[in-house]
């Protein structure tokens, strides 16, 4: 990413299997003001699929999804308006 993203708050589901990357994120998000910025850290396979996806559908943007170790992976997300 080219442009300096401020990170707001950290979501550790660092262990954790569907749903609760998602239910903890949508708990995360409902907690910030729309336009500021989520990261969840993950490391299981379901919310690697399944994450991003549902908080698509949710009206948040997601900034950028990477691997960051040989496990872990990172969700940058930018809330958005309530759908």
């Amino acid at each position: 990413m080219s442009e300096e993203i401020k990170i707001v708050k950290i979501v550790n589901c660092k262990g954790e299997t569907c749903p609760s990357p998602y239910i903890k994120s949508k708990r995360a998000l409902s907690k910030i003001a729309i336009g500021e910025i989520l990261k969840v850290i993950i490391d299981e396979p379901c919310p690697r699929v399944n994450l991003a996806k549902s908080l698509i559908e949710d009206g948040h943007i997601i900034l950028e999804k990477k691997q960051v170790t040989d496990t872990d992976w990172e969700v940058i997300v930018k809330k958005g308006g309530i759908k």
